[in-house]
């Protein structure tokens, strides 16, 4: 993105530069006429004499360009009077030229209608004028923030005066003159040029020529085709027409040349071009397997997987895209001042778990890993040891080693090299970004792992020390309360790569997305997929660890006008039928209830959606000491085998692709059921529907 922004800020200090330049040459032209300097006006014989109504105009449109690239709104209207004025007086004189009608165009103008008629000041070529024309509606259009049209028009305009050049290049009076009418001269062509580029540029943020501007590969690539069209192809022209000219050969001969240069040239072009962007393409691949792999870490984090397991899967396609044979994920262990593998896959060997031990030195200088500042060891350099021989006979002669660094502290370190000297700047970032997520997966499953081993002593000692229940609950309670302040932390923690993902894939869809085929899209389509469902994961847990939190409300319910109101919000347009039977009140929080009906009406809903006549109704009862409520509909149902699954988190018993959900719903229901002092339970078969019950105690 600073490369984009320097770029606008050139084109607009170039488009100051014409406008300098445009307001410059119509002033010379204007002290020519005024002083009688005739070298003001024209180079020379034969090159045509600027009219002074169109230095007049020239000066005008440079100040007009100049007002019209700033912000300043007044000064934006002014310049786009004196465009509007620019395009009305060309039209003026052109009527003065076709119309004949001299003497009410120059009073008009002011103008002297003896000398209008003997064609000195006020006459204007018909071509110049038509392209004032052009240049006044394009600074008219450009200050009403219209850059397609105002680049549209200058481009016409900008043609138009490269023909006249060429004209005088090539030596064709018919490309800047017309019989009966004053000639377009080479300063007024080469000052509308100038200028017809300044607009161009003005606004190169926006408009099909911020396109050809803008700072992408794909803009860089298809630029020198501009020089091709605007300088190779006419030079080609003229020495064809000067070696003609000249007798040096035929006309066969010119245009055989001429074809055969142009050939040569397109085809350098493409050649060129084509390079570039398969160089594009080989970097938006490697862009996308390192999202891969981020995202391959991040779904471990979620799933809690182990981080043998994270590590293993994503070491393999890191491997491959660093393009070295070794690599290693190292953790360190301070007390014993050694290394110990987590994971290492070589050419061959895959090896997962502890078990390979050595000294820290070989992982260079700590204090400057702690710093975050990867190292590079070379292996011939290593004090002759064991270590340094099997890496030698591993061929690894040099490898760098990226500190893995998680809450400020060093854990470890990821591994990697081969027989390769040096270590491109692309391949470092890639191991950064690894090595910055797997130590968060290592930290992360080192808290859950301490977590869990606390929750399962605890309730070793509850089931042993039936004596001390109330201390043994409170520490349980205790391991809970961190248990969800760990889910909260990591949440908010997994948001920052997370972010960084979909922004970089948006980033890349809004520069790329039209560059790449079909296939790219759609994998872009996936990695942003992917990270909207990471988020609504993410959102999923943070307001499940939430509800250990919040603090009960209970009032008295009525809980068939709750059912109705929760069925008014989830079930319009639904095809359903919905039948409440009458529900005993209760007493509860009323936010938390009417989320625990919700979710299990909308899992009716959505289970029940592909049968012919979904059916979902609602029942309850009073109990001695408890309001039983169900909710039970004829969809797909369950497998009773997988009955302790249905009301764990992120716990699944379907596949995503046949129904939607994060698989928090459930865990939310209990959770909230549980606080209010009750139970919950479901019965089930396959494709032959569900029951969820769910109790409240019958008195607060």
């Amino acid at each position: 993105m600073p490369e984009r922004l320097a770029s606008l800020l050139n084109l607009r200090t170039f488009s100051r530069a014409c406008a300098v330049l445009t307001a410059l040459a119509g002033g010379i032209v204007l002290a020519g006429w005024m002083i009688d300097m005739p070298a003001l006006r024209a180079p020379a014989a034969g090159f045509g004499e600027v009219k002074a109504n169109a230095g007049l105009l020239f000066v005008f449109a440079g100040v007009a360009l100049w007002l019209l690239d700033g912000e300043n709104a007044p000064a934006r209207r002014v310049g786009a009077a004196l465009g509007a004025c620019i395009a009305l007086a060309a039209a003026l004189i052109l009527s003065q030229d076709l119309l004949r009608w001299n003497a009410r165009i120059d009073e008009l103008l002011f103008l002297d209608p003896e000398t209008a008629a003997e064609g000195e000041p006020g006459r204007l070529a018909p071509g110049a004028a038509i392209n004032l024309i052009l240049i006044g509606a394009a600074l008219a259009a450009l200050a009403a923030r219209r850059a397609a049209l105002a680049q549209t028009l200058a481009m016409a305009s900008f043609l138009a005066s490269f023909l006249f050049l060429l004209g005088y290049l090539f030596g064709v009076t018919a490309l800047y003159a017309i019989s009966g009418f004053t000639t377009v001269a080479v300063y007024a062509a080469a000052t509308m040029l100038v200028l017809s580029a300044g607009i161009l540029c003005a606004r190169a943020d926006g408009g099909w020529f911020g396109e050809i501007a803008s700072r992408t590969e794909a803009a860089r690539a298809r630029r020198p085709m501009l020089g091709i069209a605007l300088v190779l192809i006419p030079l080609v022209g003229w020495l064809r027409l000067e070696g003609e000219r000249r007798g040096l050969f035929g006309p066969e001969m010119g245009v055989a040349i001429m074809v055969v240069a142009s050939m040569l040239a397109i085809i350098l072009l493409v050649m060129w071009s084509t390079a570039k962007a398969n160089v594009v393409e080989a970097r938006l691949r490697r862009y996308s397997e390192r999202l891969a792999i981020l995202h391959e870490i991040d779904r471990g984090l979620i799933a809690n997987f182990t981080p043998e397991t994270i590590a293993e899967s994503a070491l393999r396609p890191l491997r491959d895209l660093l393009k070295v044979p070794r690599a290693i994920v190292n953790l360190f262990d301070y007390e014993t001042g050694e290394v110990e593998w987590l994971v290492a896959i070589g050419r061959q060997r895959v090896r997962v778990g502890p078990g390979v031990r050595y000294p820290l030195a070989l992982l260079g200088d700590i204090a400057a890993l702690r710093r975050g500042e990867p190292q590079v060891i070379d292996t011939r350099a290593l004090p002759p040891s064991e270590h340094r021989d099997a890496l030698l006979a591993s061929r690894v002669e040099m490898y760098m080693a990226v500190p893995m660094i998680a809450g400020g502290e060093l854990i470890g370190a990821l591994s990697f090299g081969g027989e390769a000297r040096e270590f491109p700047e692309e391949q470092v970032a890639v191991a950064r970004e690894a090595a910055s997520q797997l130590a968060i997966a290592v930290a992360q499953a080192r808290l859950h792992a301490r977590v869990q081993r606390q929750a399962d002593e605890l309730e070793r000692r509850v089931r042993e020390r039936t004596s001390q229940l109330q201390e043994r609950t409170a520490e349980l309670e205790l391991a809970n309360k961190e248990l969800e302040a760990f889910s909260y932390t990591v949440s908010h923690d997994l948001r920052t790569p997370l972010r960084a993902v979909d922004g970089f894939a948006r980033l890349f869809e809004e520069d790329y997305g039209a560059k790449v085929d079909g296939e790219g899209r759609r994998l872009l389509g996936v990695i942003r997929d992917s990270s909207r469902r990471m988020g609504t994961l993410i959102d999923d847990l943070l307001a499940f660890s939430m509800l250990g939190r919040t603090a009960l409300h209970p009032v008295a319910l009525d809980m068939g006008a709750l059912t109705a109101e929760v069925w008014a919000e989830l079930g319009g347009g639904s095809a359903a039928t919905f039948l409440v039977a009458p529900l005993p009140p209760a007493r509860g929080d009323r936010a938390l209830l009417k989320q625990v009906w919700a979710n299990l009406i909308s899992n009716a809903l959505k289970y029940s959606a592909k049968r012919a006549a979904p059916l979902i109704t609602v029942t309850g009862e009073s109990r001695d000491e408890e309001r039983v409520y169900c909710v039970a509909d004829n969809g797909a149902g369950f497998d009773p085998r997988y009955y302790g699954k249905l009301f764990g988190v992120f716990q699944r018993l379907h596949a995503e692709t046949e129904f939607s959900g994060t698989g928090v719903g459930l865990a939310t229901v209990q959770r909230v059921v549980m606080r209010h002092g009750g139970r919950v339970w479901a019965e089930g078969e396959v494709d032959a529907g569900a029951k969820f019950y769910f109790s409240l105690p019958a008195h607060e």
